[in-house]
Parts: C-alpha cells; structure tokens; sequence
C-alpha cells in the first residue's frame, strides 16, 4: 500500500521537488501557500479578490501526466500591450474556474481532471491573503512581493488577517506517513503555511514517522538555471528522504530530516567558482537529539557551467606545488590540536576527492561523521592554511 506523503511549500522550489517525486509509488499532496501578490497575479487577485493562483499553477503543471503541449498551454504567457498582455493561460483558467465554482479549491479539483495529476494539489486556504513582515529596524512591509524585493533583513512575518485553513488541507495531514517542508524561500514561501496554529497542531498529531524541512539551491548563471545540476541534487535528496521514510516506518519514534544549504561565490585567479554546501540532519523529535549529520558539496565553474568533482587543481592554485604536504599539515593539526587524535596515529593522505568548498577564497574540506576520526566528533569542516 503506497505511502501518504503531504509537501508543504510555495514558489518554484517546491513544484521543483514534486516533479522528482511524483516518480515515486507515493501518494502525493501539495499543500500550496497562495499569498504571492507579484506582477500580473497581484492584479488578478486586486481585481477578482481571489488568492494567488501562479504557485498553484506551478505545482498542477509539475504533478500533470497529460500531454506536454497542455503543461505547455497552461504556462503559455500572452506577449504585449494588450490588456491580456503579461498574463499566462493558467492563471486566467484559474481565474475562471475560482469564479465558476465559488473557490479556488473547487476550481483546482476541476483542472486537475484536465491534467490527469499524479497526486492532489490543495491551496492552504480560500481567502485572498495578505503576508506582511517586520524587518530587523522594526518597520513593517506589506505584501509578499515587496517583502521578496526589501533589501532588509526579515525579523518574521505574519498574515495581515489570520486565515481559514482548508478542512482538506487538515485531514490530509493528519493522515500523512510523511511530511515534507519543500525547498524555496523560507519567509515567503514555507513559513506562510506554518503560521497558522491548525497546521501545526494536525503535524503534531499526524501518523507521520519521517518529516521533512527541505531547503534546496536552485542554481543559475546569468540568468540560466543549471538544469542538469538541479535535477541531480533534487533527485539525491528526494531519493535519500524516500530511503530514509521506508528505514523508519516501523521505528517507534518520529524523526526529522533537515536539508539546509549554503552559497558562496568565489574568484579563483581569473575564475568564478560557486561553492554549494548542502547539510542533512535527521533529528530524533522524541529523544531531541541528533541521529545524523552530513555534509555534501557542489562546486561548480562559472564559464564552462561543469561541475568541479576533485580540488586538486584549485588547491594548486591556492597553495602551489607542495598543496598536497600543505593540506596534509592543515588536517593534522586540526585534529591533533582539538584532541581528536593522536599525532602518532594520523597517517591521512590527501587525494583531492573529499567534498570541498570554497568560501572568501579559502579552500574548505568536510570529513563527515567517522571518516576521519570518531563519529563522536560530527562532521569536521577544515579550514586550509597556508
């Protein structure tokens, strides 16, 4: 019998994710923040007091098994300075169908037959939502899209009037095997679906056994996403959720599995090197403790757009023709110096193909847990010195 899995989230991220894993024999809900007031959705909701229907639109097209040229159709975005000039044909039908059926909810489940969906997409709420947010200097902006566009540092945000959850929303994950907080923007776009008190009390209280906070990069150059890259970090961390799901339905507690990332643009003589650090942690929610720690790395060359696999030759670049004694010295006495191990014991040689980032042009090494020295000691990430 195949699992209940419910994603929370919003924005590209999460349609992003439920593409990879609509291929899984899961069944699938998207629970979908609907408080995006940019551009030509912010002036459909202005006009029709609906809530915001582009992320839906998103998430339909990313679940939909019909025929590419509908998946097609619905992201079709109608050019010029016609009155339906920036408009794409999703949003209208979504538009159109709220209008026909008295909500948005009941004009998704009528798209959804359209598109044949592997999986169920229900908006977090009907109402025609406001977010707002308090920035660090204490003044208050409204609207998600100027909350996106503020240069300054989010506090929290906050829904302008608190609103009604959809029952759906609730049942779903109440009965959900595993819950999933999908990649995007924090604050505007996972956040929205946890401020509500009825949320967090169904996600208390679900069958869950593994729940998920997945952050994940969305890389691009340019303005060019790295679409081959993006789908193999989506596909190895909904691949690892989805081992990690089946290995605890029969434990006794609840876990957490965290995805967080970092990135870090860096000019390596004449060349730009984008480090993505990516850190996983399981948290056991009965015991409050760790059960797992692991750091993984991209690095990628910003002029060929290729993955750097092996730190060799940057670590040339950076240290010279001794990089090797250089890097091995940094190690020993990182370890040496934090009593993790003895001088006598340490006999480490460095081959370049340990995960690495670079961060303000300093070369980083991770050694995840047990690598190098006893797994009591975590993850070690060496700074190398010169």
């Amino acid at each position: 019998m195949n699992k209940n899995v419910v994603v929370l989230g919003g924005g590209t991220g999460q349609s992003v994710l439920l593409s990879g894993l609509k291929k899984f024999p899961v069944n699938i809900t998207a629970v979908v923040s609907v408080a995006d007031d940019g551009r030509n959705t912010g002036k459909l909701r202005e006009q029709f007091n609906i809530p915001a229907m582009g992320d839906v639109r998103r998430v339909l097209i990313a679940l939909s098994e019909t025929e590419d040229f509908v998946a097609e159709l619905f992201s079709y975005r109608f050019k010029g300075d016609c009155d339906l000039g920036g408009n794409n044909v999703g949003n209208l039908l979504l538009t159109a169908m709220s209008d026909i059926c008295g909500n948005l909810s009941s004009g998704v489940k009528e798209i959804s037959k359209i598109l044949n969906l592997k999986g169920e997409v229900l908006p977090l709420t009907d109402d025609n939502v406001v977010l707002m947010g308090e920035m660090n200097d204490g003044s208050i902006i409204e609207g998600e899209h100027n909350i996106t566009l503020s240069p300054k540092k989010i506090k929290h945000v906050f829904y302008k009037e608190t609103p009604i959850v959809n029952t759906e929303v609730i049942n779903k994950i109440k009965d959900s095997d595993a819950i999933i907080l999908s990649m995007g923007s924090v604050y505007t776009s996972i956040i929205p679906n946890l401020l509500c008190k009825e949320v967090l009390d169904a996600i208390d209280s679900s069958n869950a056994k593994m729940k998920a906070k997945m952050t994940l990069p969305v890389i691009s150059i340019e303005g060019e996403e790295l679409s081959s890259i993006n789908s193999e970090i989506n596909k190895y961390y909904t691949d690892m959720f989805n081992s990690l799901k089946e290995q605890m339905a029969s434990a006794s507690s609840k876990y957490t599995y965290t995805v967080t990332y970092n990135v870090y643009e860096n000019m390596i003589e004449e060349n730009k090197v984008i480090s993505i650090t990516i850190y996983e942690r399981i948290v056991d929610d009965s015991a409050k403790k760790n059960t797992m720690n692991k750091i993984k790395t991209y690095n990628i060359d910003a002029a060929t757009k290729e993955q750097i696999t092996q730190s060799n030759n940057i670590a040339q670049i950076l240290f010279g023709k001794d990089y090797k004694t250089i890097i091995r010295k940094s190690i020993k006495d990182y370890v040496v110096s934090n009593k993790m191990m003895k001088e006598s014991d340490f006999n480490y040689t460095y081959t370049g193909v340990k995960p690495f980032y670079i961060k303000e042009g300093k070369l980083h090494l991770i050694f995840n847990e047990g690598e190098l020295v006893d797994s009591k000691y975590g993850v070690l990430d060496i700074t190398i010195n010169n």
